[in-house]
């Protein structure tokens, strides 16, 4: 029944896929990508199931003592080739299933090491709370983003600086009873359609950073630290928490990314940043 309705369903869209696999809505390549081969494993993990089905049912049926009083030989080629099937086989399938996976963890390796970003984020785990440092948002990158800048001494005024924000994510217990433990103090704001790097470590145990509907799960590990790559194809507020054993309040360690346009995105920064420079130059920007 599982095989036959997997093969029936018209898995054109997204929707379809995650929805039948109770993901969450996806909101990244990477969970797109990981819920495709979610997908094909499924389909994979149905074939081999019907094929074991079928041949315990016939061993059941045709190799029972009271049909086959003495026990049946095969020719040794025959057995030869069941040999070699039986060897043969479970390895096509392990490296159909393990080829796209190992190509998809190294290609997301080269991309955190390689992409241009528009800034990196440090994430620091506590118990239990999250810190975050935004850092490395560069004039060169920024100057890239307009057609036209025309004060240039507020190019030279501003140029090898770089903007700085830190801020501190905890439970909020003060928002209404629904959300109360997913809401926090104070959003991580980001720009959609823009790479970001972030590192990650831990000040005290292993945490784990996690985001689900962007396909994101990175341990916090103390005296480690460790980058992946943080990107959105869609606005909107995505949730988290915690997602490793790290104490008694593991449960009330919530994370919150909101992801909007990149003029939204500098408007947050402009509140928060301390640069005069900056605040003139991306006011001409935008």
């Amino acid at each position: 029944m599982l095989f036959s309705y997997l093969m029936d369903v018209n898995f054109s869209s997204y929707e379809t896929i995650y929805h039948l696999y109770g993901f969450s809505e996806p909101a990244s390549e990477k969970m797109y990508t990981i819920i495709e081969m979610y997908h094909n494993t499924a389909i994979i993990l149905s074939y081999i199931f019907v094929v074991i089905f079928v041949i315990i049912g016939l061993s059941i049926k045709l190799f029972r003592a009271d049909v086959n009083r003495i026990a049946i030989s095969f020719d040794k080629r025959v057995e030869y080739l069941l040999d070699a099937l039986f060897v043969i086989a479970p390895i096509i399938i392990v490296y159909y299933l393990t080829i796209p996976a190992v190509s998809f963890i190294l290609h997301s390796d080269r991309m955190s090491a390689q992409a241009d970003t528009l800034f990196s984020i440090e994430i620091v785990g506590h118990q239990w709370y999250w810190s975050y440092f935004i850092s490395a948002i560069n004039s060169n990158y920024l100057f890239n983003l307009c057609y036209l800048i025309s004060d240039e001494s507020l190019i030279h005024e501003a140029y090898g600086q770089t903007i700085t924000l830190e801020f501190d994510q905890m439970i909020d217990n003060e928002v209404d009873v629904l959300t109360r433990c997913f809401e926090v103090n104070k959003h991580l704001i980001l720009p959609v359609n823009e790479r970001i790097r972030c590192f990650i470590t831990s000040e005290d145990v292993i945490h784990s950073w996690a985001l689900p509907q962007l396909g994101i799960k990175v341990d916090a590990i103390p005296g480690r630290v460790q980058a992946f790559m943080l990107s959105s194809l869609k606005t909107g507020v995505f949730y988290g928490q915690c997602s490793e054993l790290c104490g008694v309040n593991h449960a009330f360690m919530p994370i919150v990314v909101e992801f909007v346009e990149l003029e939204s995105f500098f408007d947050w920064l402009l509140k928060e940043t301390k640069y005069r420079p900056y605040k003139a130059l991306l006011q001409n920007l935008f």
